[in-house]
């Protein structure tokens, strides 16, 4: 019998010494201490990563950060398992990676969970130090929320 608590995985993405780069760690950290005990909560910093840690997962969530040309502290969802996330994700890596190429790398080899959510926090300063920029660190406070209503919806469904 499956335990449904572990078929959903949360997997915060980042660089906690890249400022705003963290935030999806930040959020991560920040669910461990709001959600029930048993649920799977991994952080990563390297995007190629996430692969394994959402291996035997039905619905995988990963949180992290991005620069497009939104305001700092937006809040973006994609459903990766349904489209490509869009190309201008790529651009705010700080890994030798990004969260684009292991989505499509998985998606070539079949290795996808069957859904995938990406919360995303439009990040302002990825440069050196552990700071996250006031709008960012609001926007955690929001993501962190939201996440857990969905991961709530989703335990019900």
């Amino acid at each position: 019998m499956r335990n449904e608590e572990q078929d959903i995985v949360v997997i915060g993405l980042g660089n906690q010494l890249r400022n705003d780069d963290g935030a999806g760690l930040e959020v991560a950290r920040r669910l461990k201490l709001t959600l029930p005990h048993g649920r799977v909560i991994t952080e990563c910093d390297d995007p190629l990563a996430i692969i394994a840690a959402w291996e035997n997962a039905h619905t995988a969530v990963v949180l992290d950060a991005l620069r497009s040309n939104s305001p700092p502290g937006s809040i973006h969802r994609f459903e990766a398992n349904e489209h490509p996330l869009p190309r201008h994700f790529a651009r705010c890596s700080s890994h030798g990676q990004g969260l684009p190429d292991a989505v499509e790398l998985a998606r070539a080899l079949g290795l996808l969970p069957r859904r995938l959510i990406v919360y995303a926090i439009e990040g302002q300063d990825f440069g050196k130090g552990s700071d996250l920029s006031p709008a960012v660190a609001v926007a955690t406070n929001e993501t962190v929320a939201r996440v857990a209503n969905e991961l709530a919806e989703l335990r019900g469904a």
